[in-house]
């Protein structure tokens, strides 16, 4: 056992400068793997911060884009009431048009009616005034043949009185005698 010892030993001394050799560059090899890995490490670390920063920014992201449609929403739920509310108010706007348009109509037929009866009220009014001045005329006339008949008539009265008075005086005179 102890020669199979040597030269297991002796073997490997042999092999020492070839395993030394191939040592050598795996060691190197490994020094620059650990450098590596070190590297790759707080690469890795750096990743793992701005994934975090990333998954922060994403979370508010998250939050505003809720926000946003929610606000989205809210506004998309007033411009349909208020796409209602003008329908309604066009509607409004229509029936008081065709209101205001059979008003018109029936102004200017209320016009056209006033135009008329203010042209045959000025009619009248020119027979009232007409008429007024015939009236006049025949007024004056008439008082005029009524204040001659009056002379007459007192004149006749005062020749009935006369008369009459003569007739006294004569019957007196012949009764006197």
């Amino acid at each position: 056992m102890k020669a199979l010892r040597r030269r297991h030993l002796l073997e490997e001394g042999a092999h020492g400068p070839a395993f030394a050799a191939l040592l050598k560059p795996i060691t190197l090899q490994g020094f620059e793997w650990k450098e590596k890995a070190e590297n790759l490490e707080l690469e890795l670390q750096q990743c793992y911060k701005a994934q975090s920063r990333l998954s922060e920014q994403l979370v508010v992201e998250v939050a505003e884009s809720r926000n946003t449609k929610a606000l989205i929403q809210e506004k998309e739920t007033l411009i349909t009431d208020l796409q209602s509310e003008i329908e309604q108010k066009r509607d409004e706007c229509c029936q008081l048009k065709e209101s205001l348009d059979e008003k018109t109509k029936a102004l200017d037929v209320v016009l056209s009616e006033n135009h008329a009866l203010k042209a045959q009220l000025e009619e009248l009014m020119i027979n009232v005034r007409n008429t007024d001045a015939e009236n006049k005329l025949l007024v004056d006339r008439i008082m005029s043949e009524k204040l001659e008949a009056a002379d007459k008539i007192n004149e006749v009265n005062f020749l009935c009185w006369h008369l009459m008075r003569s007739t006294e005086i004569f019957s007196y005179s012949v009764l006197k005698t």
